[in-house]
């Protein structure tokens, strides 16, 4: 006999969304702060490897490796984002906080700017 529970799937669809879009969010972040710093995809790549060689652990694979976390379509593993983080020169933690890339965030203090005449 089997038993089927009707929400069984709908719960695991929203744990799925709720991963997908969380994978979304870091990676967005990511490519925010890669950006910031005018590093390509590949060049994140390779000085993420760099220090994961160093640790003797696994490498990212390449340059689309880091689209496809920068999409979402990849999960980020901890010991890449801890290579990813010294690359961009943030605490590991940032990559998992939400950052608006705006105008806003690249104009400082707009109030000390003289309105023009």
């Amino acid at each position: 006999m089997i038993i089927q529970f009707p929400d069984a799937g709908k719960t695991h669809t929203r744990k799925k969304r709720k991963l997908l879009n969380a994978n979304k969010r870091v990676g967005n972040t990511i490519k925010n702060y890669r950006t910031d710093k005018d590093l390509s995809q590949r060049e994140l790549a390779d000085k993420a490897n760099e220090i994961l060689d160093k640790i003797g652990t696994n490498r990212i694979p390449d340059k689309s490796a880091i689209s496809r976390i920068e999409s979402g379509g990849r999960e980020l593993k901890y010991l890449e984002s801890l290579a990813i983080s010294k690359v961009l020169g943030v605490h590991p933690e940032e990559l998992w906080k939400e950052r608006s890339h705006s105008i806003l965030s690249v104009i400082p203090n707009i109030k000390n700017y003289p309105m023009a005449a």
